[in-house]
């Protein structure tokens, strides 16, 4: 059991373990605009954007944005358009990284206002969207999905979602991550 403990450890910190600013890597598209640096308090991030988006890496090649945030905001509807996103930072520690709010709104016939715990890290807004596991008979899995926005040159929003599950069957440890790069237009401001 120390040993899923440990696993279980390793998979929920490896995706905090990312805070530089995103860059691009082999699955980032080419056709992409260039990644720019939201302010290290992550107000570079306000804006509407596209509900919309284009996703690579994952299953679909469209993405909803509302789908991407933390399970707790249980945001709706994701008939949504527009989403307006607004960074509230906190104060900053030594490093220059806060604990901030991110508030969330949708844009249609009635509009919904959420809000959730984020980090502003290197440039980054990052938040864990998921995180669970478990444990049936010789079985265990430990799983989290971490996402970080910032945006491109051209004003649309980037987002990087980095998934990872550890566990052990029969005393046989596994490991798996993904990631996905998703990309929202900028409409309206």
């Amino acid at each position: 059991m120390r040993t899923a403990a440990l696993l279980a450890l390793v998979c929920l910190t490896a995706g905090c373990a990312s805070t530089a600013p995103l860059q691009k890597d082999k699955n980032y598209p080419a056709a992409w605009p260039d990644i720019s640096t939201l302010g290290s308090d992550g107000r570079g991030l306000e804006g509407s954007y596209a509900n919309e988006g284009v996703a690579v890496g994952g299953a679909e090649p469209t993405i909803l944005l509302t789908s991407l945030f933390p399970e707790v905001t249980k945001v709706g509807p994701s008939s949504a358009k527009v989403v307006h996103l607004k960074v509230v930072p906190g104060k900053p520690d030594s490093h220059g990284n806060s604990q901030a709010r991110l508030q969330i709104t949708l844009q249609g016939d009635v509009r919904y206002h959420y809000e959730c715990d984020c980090t502003c890290v290197s440039g980054n807004v990052f938040y864990v969207q998921s995180s669970g596991g478990g444990a049936i008979g010789v079985i265990g899995a430990f799983g989290q999905a971490n996402v970080t926005l910032t945006k491109a040159v051209d004003g649309s929003l980037i987002a990087k979602i980095f998934s990872d599950t550890a566990g052990i069957i029969i005393l046989v440890p596994f490991y798996t991550s993904s990631v996905v790069w998703a990309r929202f237009p900028r409409v309206g401001d």
